[in-house]
Parts: C-alpha cells; structure tokens; sequence
C-alpha cells in the first residue's frame, strides 16, 4: 500500500499546538483540546480547531480548565489490548487481534480488532533480532518516511539498527488528517473527535506482532515522538505499563495523571521560544509533564535544547542522539543507568550537564536573554 507523503518543505511547521486538556464525561477521559477552544472533549462536528495565541506563561495546568481523571480515563481502564473490563492489563503485552503483517523493512499493513480501516507503519529493521522495540509518532505536517531523515527520527533509525532491533514509524490514519483546522496526525491530539482509540489498537498490534514474531525484546519497549508525537507519547505513559521508556521531544502534559507503572521518561522542549502556530507552551506543558512523573514515582527529567539562543530554537535536532541513547539503555523493570546521573553537576556528559536539569529545577538556559 502506498503512503500518502505530504512534503518536506513543511518540516519547519513539524510542530503541534496544544495548551490544554480536557474530560469528557463517559469519553476516554484524557482527550487533549487546543488553547482556546471548548472543552467538551471535541463531539464530532460541534468544534474546529482554532489557533492558540497564549504563551508559556499562560498555560500552566491552573489554567487549563482541565480536571482529574475519572474511572473510565485512568491508566488501566483502557479497553485497546481487545481484554476490556476488571481482566484488562495496561502493563501486559497485548496479543495481535489480526494477521500480522511480515515485519520487514518498508511499509507493513495491520488490521487489529476495533478500528474500521487498516492502517500503515513504516518498520526500520537492524540485521539481526532481539533488540530494542522502538516505536516514534511523527508531528504535524511530518510523515513516517521523512521523519526518518532529520533530528530525533533519524537518531531512532540509527540506534533501532545498532541495536538489532525494530522501529516502527507510524502513519496517520488519513481521516484524522482530514478533521477540521489543522491536520493533527493521531486521534487523542487536537480538540476535534478527541475520544478515538484507533491509534491505542493500532499501536498494540504493532507491538504484539513484533513480540510475537521474536524480532522485539518485550523488556525493551519505548516510546518516542515528536511535537503532536510528543503529546501523544505524553499521553501513553500514563496508558500503558509495558514501556522501558519514553522520550518526549517537545511534548508534555496539562492535566493531572496516572501511571500504570514507572516509566523512566526524558522530557525535551526548546525552552520558552519553542513555539509553533502561535503556540509557545511546549516548555510549561513538559516541566509539568516530568513534575508530575516524579511525583508518581518513576524516574524523569529535563533537557532544554535551546542553546540559550531564544531566536534560533533547534527544534528539529532536538537532541535525538542523546534521546535513543536513553532508549537503547533502557530495561523494563529496571532502574535506567542515568537515574545515578549528578545532573546539575559534571558527570562527564557534555549535553547531560549543560542541557538537562531535574524537575523543580531551573533550566541551565535560564533566564533566556
């Protein structure tokens, strides 16, 4: 099946607009909303998107409008791994619904159980088996194919083939692209029809089928994305227990959360010039996301990959390197290698210790002029 590409010369807008959270009630309960439009939880041809005009200042969770998470929004309670009910296990790894593609490298075809159209993954292969499981949720305007080629998508790449392991890259379901205002790639991102799980099963059955076939260590599970991505890896911390870890590159979270287990997370923005569409709550929404995480228990920090230079933001660089080699670290079960790192200090990482910090820390880059 062919991928339908849109084009590089979008990639500076690779971003995603989102300052706010909302629950809707007897919805999936964490589906995310734009600054300045309603929180209903985005019913189906009641909302279009509309532009976000806040800044970083502004959109701190006091206001967001967002509330807690009820019954049937917290981490555990999701039906997509096909169990649904009391028996459902966010941290289990799910078991495919479908026939499950080969898994060679180029473009892969899944038909899970719960969603109406097939669905595409580019998958990246090492030449052997057995290594890292790596899953990256391209941004807005981006798709599976480029992203592979700049920044924290091609640093995935380059690990997921280091490693003898297997990355897929996911393709939007076309119909998402099609919702009102601007084309948010994955369901839960955006303010319109919020409450879809298609890209839950979606993404369960790339996972089982990969398991399944001996080609992804279960133990070494992560998850990663980019801007739109970003929010949607946010986002899946807190659904799904089977990660060894997650990085958000520009991402984060608004609204209080659980966790279906400690997930060790590297938290990535571009300090408070990481802006896109008139959107600048990347840094607020990403301290908040890693403040939240610690106080859950797991392991998370910060890295601000601004360079301290508010008129230049490496938004596409982004550190990727440094976030697949957290990935490639990482174990499931296990404490991450970096959680005995001095951040703050001088342990030998020359981005470490000039890029990232520990939540309710104040970032190296501070304050910006």
């Amino acid at each position: 099946m062919s991928n339908p590409s849109r084009s590089r010369s979008a990639v500076a807008l690779a971003v995603f607009v989102m300052a706010c959270q909302s629950t809707a009630a007897g919805g999936d309960g964490q589906g995310e909303t734009e600054a300045g439009s309603s929180s209903d939880g985005g019913s189906p041809g009641d909302e279009t998107p509309a532009a976000d005009t806040q800044s970083a200042d502004d959109t701190g969770v006091a206001t967001t409008g967002a509330t807690s998470t009820t019954d049937d929004g917290a981490a555990g309670s999701d039906d997509s791994s096909g169990g649904g009910g009391g028996g459902w296990d966010p941290t289990a790894i799910p078991t495919s619904t479908g026939t499950c593609p080969d898994l060679q490298e180029g473009w892969n075809t899944f038909c899970p159980t719960g969603i109406e159209v097939c669905r595409e993954a580019y998958v990246v292969r090492g030449n052997g088996s057995g290594g890292p499981l790596n899953m990256y949720w391209h941004g807005l305007y981006e798709n599976a194919v480029d992203v592979q080629s700049y920044g924290a998508g091609a640093a995935v790449v380059a690990m997921t083939r280091a490693e003898n392991g297997i990355a897929f890259y996911p393709e939007a379901d076309p119909e998402a692209l099609a919702r009102p205002g601007l084309p948010y790639p994955w369901w839960i991102v955006g303010s319109y029809m919020t409450q879809r799980k298609d890209d839950y099963y979606f993404m369960d059955e790339m996972i089982a089928c990969a398991v399944e076939a001996g080609v992804g260590d279960p133990d070494r599970i992560n998850v990663g994305g980019m801007s739109s991505g970003g929010i949607l890896t946010s986002h899946l911390v807190g659904r799904r227990g089977y990660w060894a870890s997650a990085v958000t590159w520009s991402g984060g979270w608004t609204a209080p959360f659980d966790l279906s287990a400690p997930t060790p997370t590297m938290v990535l923005h571009g300090g408070p010039a990481d802006c896109a569409v008139g959107y600048c709550g990347f840094m607020s929404a990403s301290e908040y996301f890693a403040e939240q995480l610690v106080e859950l228990g797991a392991f998370a920090f910060l890295c601000d990959h601004s360079e301290g230079d508010t008129a230049n933001n490496h938004h596409t660089d982004a550190m990727g390197e440094t976030g697949a080699e957290f990935m490639a670290l990482a174990r499931r079960g296990q404490p991450h290698p970096w959680e005995r790192y001095p951040f703050g200090g001088n342990g030998g990482n020359y981005l470490l210790d000039n890029f990232c910090y520990l939540p309710g820390e104040q970032s190296p880059w501070a304050p910006w002029d």
